[in-house]
């Protein structure tokens, strides 16, 4: 998927708290499958993750942890945290 008009920083790598506002942002305004996109932004800033069902955790200086639901043909984040 291409995007546009978005900030500089989608390019960068990003620390525990960008990837997460940069996730939250994107999946708002672009109709996505938020698992597909969430793994390939994960997958792109080299950080590690694994699953746990329906959590991902992702391995920054501490563990983000996000929750998704089956909606339709498609995945959506329910929740992002730290815990």
């Amino acid at each position: 998927m291409a995007v546009g008009n978005v900030p500089q920083e989608v390019f960068q790598p990003a620390n525990i708290s960008e990837f997460a506002n940069l996730t939250v942002q994107c999946i708002q305004q672009y109709p996505v499958d938020h698992r597909i996109f969430t793994e390939s932004l994960l997958q792109w800033n080299r950080t590690k993750y694994y699953w746990d069902g329906d959590t991902l955790i992702a391995h920054f200086s501490q563990n983000l942890y996000i929750s998704f639901e089956q909606s339709g043909d498609y995945y959506r984040i329910t929740g992002i945290n730290t815990k």
